[in-house]
């Protein structure tokens, strides 16, 4: 299997705070009436929990091959 780099545990919480305030951003978007930022931001928010997942995997990764 390819050698993947080891995700650290602040890079884990990073993301999490991503997506904390993306979740926030896309609450006060939809109560600000924007559809178009609302949209952008669900993209975002979608980017962000596919890092989370790659960061959760390069974890439970570096952790098996040692």
């Amino acid at each position: 299997m390819r050698q993947i780099r080891p995700a650290s545990a602040e890079e884990s919480d990073a993301a999490d705070a991503v997506i904390v305030a993306l979740r926030t951003a896309r609450d006060l978007a939809r109560k600000a009436g924007s559809p178009r930022t609302l949209d952008r931001i669900r993209q975002a928010l979608k980017s962000a929990e596919g890092a989370k997942r790659h960061v959760a995997h390069r974890r439970t990764r570096s952790v098996a091959e040692r």
